[in-house]
């Protein structure tokens, strides 16, 4: 992160006294601009509950200060002379850098007392420079110089304790922190690598491996999302740091980087990543939506939009449309989609996935789209512009006879986010005739006959057609005694053959006719494209 940034939070309070003004073409609706003037401001980064930038020109030193703001409302932390830059923010605590001392140091200042000396903590005053800090709950991750080199810190404002996470001559930068777990972008492989350190157990590991360069991680949510140049330009992707499993999010040719993933979601799905993108001029924003993976622009206006991040339901950028860099903000949209469907019908039925579609604000005819084992399929959800903002949809789908996976989605709108209704699989029934029974002669046993046991030919069908030979088809034997229940007395597995577009089976049963009690047969039937099926029993059989 270099110091001529600018770091802002926003207000969850959307929007802010004064921001009233729309951009020309406005993405995820209100768009406003949140620090403008003939002073400069830019660079936000993750936060909550209150603004906090840097900005300078706004007095007659020229230095650079540290505002922050509640509704509006614009106070200089009043941390002295010099300038004091790049703020990072958690609750009512920012930390910040201060060149106070001749080198650049890190203080920590309590904004609920914003005029009281004593509000203002050194965190990190050591020799060489202290940079870049993240700062989550009590904890303070940074780039300290002190021995020589860049190495990652941690420094706990509650306990006063620092740690050093990295010692290795090369460079440590870019520091993230999650409360558990430091990120970092690590030069000791000769290239630039993503490193993570768990703060519990101090253990420290390499999570990507490429030989290109991987920088600029953000953390949250358990992954770690970065850019990446391994295709020859800037992705982005992220790694799932429970599994260590890496994934590649952005595949356009252009650039895409500056990458910040939703910290802790209030709406929508997990995973949502706004990042900057040059596929259009020198820089764009853009999120990538967490459910749904689908990219959608959220400001594409002249000029630079650079440095996103996320502050509740709102993104927040640097942009240069006027000629000189302000914050904007814009709110997002979240749209909510269910779908429904029965998973257990039966055989060769018509299914239907029903489901509800709810935006925030917005009317009109909106598609839902669709896939049953690839197949594409669309529906319409067609929204009155009630206060609700939310209509029902309904998707056919037709004979099913196998397995059906299914996915629905909404792509979103110029206003609203994409939505994920669900991936789920439709396994039906298949269809078994009851066993129908022949009775045969007495078996024999040396040319005499077993007065003492009767033969029957159980037979039948099953649908759909499985492979003549197969045993696809296995029939219960159940018993009953004069009281009680019917109990699996055995099993047998017939063979099939074909009988049209059916499967026919047939098998010999052999029962015990002196035994006291009743039997029948139940065929049953379950495979991996339909779930288990059970016939009618068949007659009851008294021997």
């Amino acid at each position: 992160m270099s110091r001529r940034v600018v770091v802002f939070l926003i207000l969850l309070v959307l929007p802010l006294a004064g921001a009233a003004t729309a951009a020309a073409h406005p993405r995820y609706a209100p768009e406003w601009p949140q620090a403008v003037g003939p002073s400069t401001q830019g660079a936000p980064a993750n936060g909550a509950n209150v603004i906090v930038w840097e900005e300078r020109g706004a007095d007659a030193d020229d230095d650079w200060n540290v505002l922050f703001g509640w509704n509006g409302s614009q106070t200089v932390v009043p941390a002295g002379a010099g300038n004091q830059r790049t703020p990072a923010v958690w609750g009512s605590t920012v930390v910040y850098e201060d060149d106070r001392g001749g080198d650049w140091d890190l203080y920590a200042w309590d904004l609920t007392r914003p005029s009281d000396p004593a509000a203002e903590t050194p965190v990190a005053t050591g020799p060489g420079d202290q940079v870049d800090a993240a700062i989550c709950g009590d904890l303070v991750a940074y780039v300290d110089h002190s021995r020589g080199n860049a190495d990652i810190a941690v420094h706990d404002l509650s306990s006063g304790s620092t740690r050093f996470i990295t010692s290795h001559a090369a460079a440590q930068v870019d520091p993230c922190i999650d409360g558990s777990t430091v990120a970092w972008a690590d030069h000791r492989n000769g290239n630039w690598d993503i490193y993570a350190c768990d703060l519990q157990s101090g253990k420290v590991r390499r999570l990507t491996a490429s030989k290109a360069d991987q920088k600029r991680p953000q953390i949250g949510q358990g992954r770690v999302v970065y850019q990446d140049r391994r295709n020859g330009n800037w992705d982005i992707y992220e790694c799932v740091l429970g599994s260590g499993k890496e994934r590649r999010l952005t595949t356009h040719k252009a650039a895409q980087t500056a990458p910040c993933i939703d910290p802790a979601p209030q709406s929508g799905p997990r995973g949502n990543v706004v990042y900057q993108d040059a596929r259009r001029d020198a820089g764009d924003i853009w999120v990538r939506e967490g459910g749904t993976g689908i990219s959608k622009p959220v400001c594409e206006e002249a000029g630079a939009q650079t440095a996103p991040g996320f502050h509740g339901t709102a993104v927040v950028w640097t942009d240069a449309r006027d000629g000189q860099t302000d914050v904007y903000a814009c709110r997002l949209w979240f749209s909510h989609l269910t779908a429904t469907a029965p998973r257990t019908p039966a055989y060769n039925a018509w299914v239907k996935i029903t489901g509800e579609l709810r935006l925030s604000e917005g009317a009109g005819r909106q598609v839902i789209h669709a896939t049953a084992n690839g197949r594409p399929l669309t529906a319409e959800a067609v929204i009155s512009g009630d206060e609700v903002s939310h209509a029902r949809y309904a998707i056919t789908l037709g004979h099913i006879r196998h397995k059906v996976t299914v996915k629905v989605w909404y792509r979103g709108t110029a206003e609203h986010l994409p939505a994920m209704g669900g991936a789920f699989v439709v396994k039906p029934h298949a269809a078994l005739s009851r066993p129908s029974l022949k009775p045969l002669r007495r078996p024999q046993e040396n040319g005499i006959v077993v007065f003492s046991h009767r033969a029957y030919l159980v037979s039948g069908t099953l649908r759909p057609r499985h492979k003549a030979g197969s045993k696809a088809v296995t029939l219960e034997i159940q018993r009953k005694w004069d009281v009680g229940d019917w109990k699996v007395y055995r099993t047998i597995k017939p063979a099939v053959r074909n009988a049209g577009s059916a499967s026919a089976y047939r098998a010999k049963v052999t029962l015990n006719s002196v035994s006291f009690g009743s039997y029948r047969i139940v065929a049953v039937h379950g495979d991996a494209q339909h779930t288990r099926t059970e016939s009618e029993p068949s007659q009851i059989i008294r021997p």
